[in-house]
């Protein structure tokens, strides 16, 4: 039940949210060779950036353009959605969230089968976000890939604390993607 509510509170987060994330991406240029960003229009040693500030500014890009192409398949077109997250994703390929928001958007235009490769995706060289490894094993579980489903719960719950109820419905998906597994095989 608390699983349900996070979900369903993150999906709303993403369909409500009016603000943006903010960095100094407009004032930022290319990283120089000692691991620093030039700030634009200025040339002294003082007001260089450390490359950090730089991933930041790609995160507020990325965080951004997915709240955007987001709202634009909940208005019904999910072919631009998608071109926006593709060009993204073309600019940011060492950042998974867009090929996660991928996945999303296609979950939501009931294209299961093509959003469970942009999870796959996600996952990869992203092996410890959770959220992630949860939406590649719901897409599983809604595509009937139940040992797949299993075997992503699984790596999600090694860990997690026992005593912690939300945790419960996750084992308890777990469990019935076994049952299910076991019955289909």
């Amino acid at each position: 039940m608390r699983f349900a509510l996070l979900a369903f509170l993150v999906a709303g987060s993403l369909s409500a949210c009016t603000g943006q994330v903010r960095s100094n991406a407009e004032q930022m240029s290319a990283v120089g060779a000692n691991g620093t960003a030039h700030v634009a229009g200025e040339a002294s040693d003082h007001n260089r950036m450390p490359a950090r500030e730089l991933d930041m500014a790609a995160e507020e890009t990325i965080s951004n353009g997915c709240l955007h192409a987001w709202r634009t398949a909940l208005a019904g077109n999910e072919k631009a959605a998608m071109a926006e997250l593709q060009d993204l994703n073309n600019k940011f390929p060492q950042i998974k969230t867009t090929e996660l928001m991928m996945g999303q958007v296609l979950e939501h235009s009931g294209k299961t089968k093509q959003a469970i490769e942009h999870y796959r995706k996600a996952v990869v060289g992203n092996e410890f976000s959770t959220m992630h490894r949860i939406k590649l094993a719901q897409a599983y579980r809604k595509d009937k890939q139940y040992d797949k489903a299993a075997e992503m719960y699984d790596q999600v719950l090694k860990g997690a604390p026992t005593d912690d109820p939300m945790w419960d419905a996750l084992r308890k998906e777990m469990d019935e993607c076994k049952a299910k597994s076991k019955a289909k095989g």
